[in-house]
């Protein structure tokens, strides 16, 4: 990422408890040196891009993703995730980073656990640059997973070969109930299956009791 451009690819997705997230990029700096004062705002823009654009995001997510992103802009947890070192550490080392945060169904930010894991470059590379190790966190909750690669710092660091990975855990579907047995749609979950797996059937829900529910009716969307 050249100077001033503070947020690289990305990626966001929606996860179940349990689902397990790798990552990993090349990268070939040049020095550290600055700091931009601009680096929360700019990721936070770049999520409201993703929320905006992924298939993922629940539509009441997508209707307020103007207020979550301003309200985690202004949340100091996420302020730390994002420059973990301060808004104007020292030394030499690039403030730039590969970062997996986690937040739940509302979108609130995971600050607990496995809820921020990333890793920092190195100080010095050489002229054939290095590879972070793989990154790796558990989803603690349903919700959703956010993957970026991002330079605080003034002076570039390059980045290549990306790559982001999702094993799905155990978890397929999650339900809460009323008093009377209907279902509570925004906190209930369900997994969505990748493009080979298209809608994903489970005809055992409550106790593992099968459920006579025909759902050969319902669209496949292939998300």
């Amino acid at each position: 990422m050249l100077a001033g451009h503070n947020i690289g690819p990305n990626v966001l997705q929606k996860v179940m408890a349990g689902d397990l997230i790798t990552a990993t990029a090349d990268y070939y700096e040049s020095s550290a040196g600055g700091n931009s004062a601009n680096v929360v705002s700019a990721v936070a823009g770049s999520l409201l891009e993703a929320i905006s654009g992924s298939a993922g995001a629940s539509s009441l997510v997508k209707a307020n993703a103007g207020a979550i992103t301003n309200q985690l802009e202004n949340l100091a947890a996420f302020g730390a995730a994002v420059q973990p070192n301060g808004s104007n550490p020292g030394g030499t080392r690039p403030q730039a980073f590969i970062t997996i945060l986690f937040f739940d169904e509302r979108f609130n930010l995971v600050e607990s656990g496995n809820g921020v894991t990333q890793y920092q470059v190195d100080a010095s590379v050489g002229a054939d640059g290095r590879s972070f190790d793989p990154l790796s966190a558990k989803a603690p909750k349903n919700g959703y997973v956010y993957v970026y690669l991002s330079n605080q710092s003034d002076n570039p660091v390059y980045f290549d070969e990306f790559k982001v990975g999702i094993r799905g855990g155990n978890i397929v579907e999650e339900n809460h109930y009323y008093t009377y047995g209907l279902k509570i749609a925004g906190i209930s979950s369900r997994k969505y299956g990748t493009a080979d797996q298209g809608h994903l059937r489970n005809n055992y829900l409550y106790q593992g009791a099968f459920a006579e529910l025909d759902e050969a009716t319902t669209p496949v969307v292939l998300r």
